[in-house]
């Protein structure tokens, strides 16, 4: 995970704010195993595969479509993890900027592409008459953090002195 190696190059330097942003990451990825639908998925999906007669298929099909309307995107079932997520990379976009190690604008573009995916987080799930507002937020977040990703890799690179 990449925030590991953005703790590690910053356990010196600030490693309380750093080691914030790693558990809440951690906080992040385990809420969104704890409520990803894909494992129940699977298995709704066999037992669907051996089901013997069309009440117990309708009767699956029922409850896989209820699970996927829990666990879709963009919803308050999803939220929280993503939230937590685009947190944690906030925070540790602000702990680059004032380490030192990262570039000044490495930090900037991931401040701006975490900021405006959040935004879009919170517009799509609680202001769903916006959706179209928020994808532009969307957009220019997803640029961005794009763009912050290969500058990390750059950096984390040259860090560990690999040409």
């Amino acid at each position: 995970m990449l925030s590991f190696a953005l703790f590690a190059a910053h356990r010196t330097v600030n490693p309380g704010w750093a080691g914030l942003a790693l558990v809440i990451a951690a906080i992040g990825g385990a809420v969104f195993f704890a409520t990803n639908r894909s494992f129940a998925m699977l298995a709704l999906s066999n037992r669907y595969a051996t089901a013997t007669d069309d009440a117990q298929r309708a009767a699956l099909v029922a409850a896989g479509e209820a699970m996927l309307a829990v666990g879709e995107s963009h919803t308050p079932g999803t939220f929280l993890a993503f939230a937590l997520s685009l947190l944690a990379s906030l925070l540790m976009a602000w702990v680059m900027l004032r380490g030192g190690i990262f570039s000044r604008a490495s930090a900037y573009v991931g401040m701006l592409g975490f900021g405006f995916l959040l935004v879009f987080e919170i517009l799509s799930v609680f202001v769903p008459a916006l959706f179209d507002v928020a994808m532009i937020f969307a957009m220019i977040g997803g640029i961005a953090s794009i763009v912050w990703y290969f500058m990390v890799a750059r950096r984390l690179f040259q860090l560990a002195h690999i040409p």
